[in-house]
């Protein structure tokens, strides 16, 4: 595996910051302030602001008059949008957190951790064959007993100290990640997900 890279056809050479400038100018970029230029690509790399200036090239030239502040605007629009994008995915996933923790820790301190409390129907937590989702909740709990013993979070160190190794659903809440073995994984068996939702457009 160390050498895979033998199998790769590239073999361009490494270029400095000054020759990436002097080979978008053989392309046809026009470039007004080489210092501000260079403090662009040193921010972001030519191979990202490349793909930037794919949009502005025709065949593998660019159209007369197209400067590199106009590539330069396009990364930072894009730049803003991503950050305004991602803030809004922590204000959904905080709320999500607080939503979970809420409802599941109405009925039972560990919900997270009781299968029952995850489904309309409970019949199926019974010791004979597991089900698929069933299955899905122990490996759920897997993946987050694992993300629980690693924090290292003062709070969750101090609970550890007072109560012991495992942590409350409106603790744990806030340990797991979010993806597919975090809430995500979790919401689907869980017979709130029309309340939550129907209070998130409210």
């Amino acid at each position: 595996m160390l050498n895979a890279y033998r199998q790769s056809k590239y073999a361009k050479p490494y270029f400095f910051i000054d020759d990436q400038l002097a080979k978008l100018r053989t392309h046809g970029l026009v470039i007004q302030n080489s210092e501000a230029a260079r403090s662009m690509l040193r921010e972001c790399g030519y191979f990202r602001f490349t793909g930037y200036a794919y949009y502005f090239k025709q065949d593998d030239d660019f159209p007369p008059g197209t400067t590199f502040g106009q590539i330069a605007n396009l990364y930072k629009f894009d730049e803003s949008v991503r950050k305004k994008f991602v803030e809004g995915l922590e204000m959904i996933e905080v709320w999500l957190r607080s939503q979970l923790s809420n409802r599941l820790g109405f009925y039972h301190p560990f919900a997270h951790r009781i299968p029952a409390y995850l489904r309309k129907d409970s019949s199926i937590w019974t010791a004979g064959s597991l089900s698929i989702k069933q299955s899905k909740h122990i490996g759920w709990i897997a993946d987050y007993s694992r993300e629980e013993r690693r924090s290292q979070s003062d709070f969750v160190q101090h609970f550890r100290r007072k109560y012991g190794p495992h942590l409350p659903v409106w603790a744990a809440t806030y340990v797991h990640t979010m993806g597919e073995s975090g809430t995500r994984s979790l919401i689907p068996y869980w017979p709130h997900q029309k309340i939550i939702s129907r209070s998130f457009l409210t």
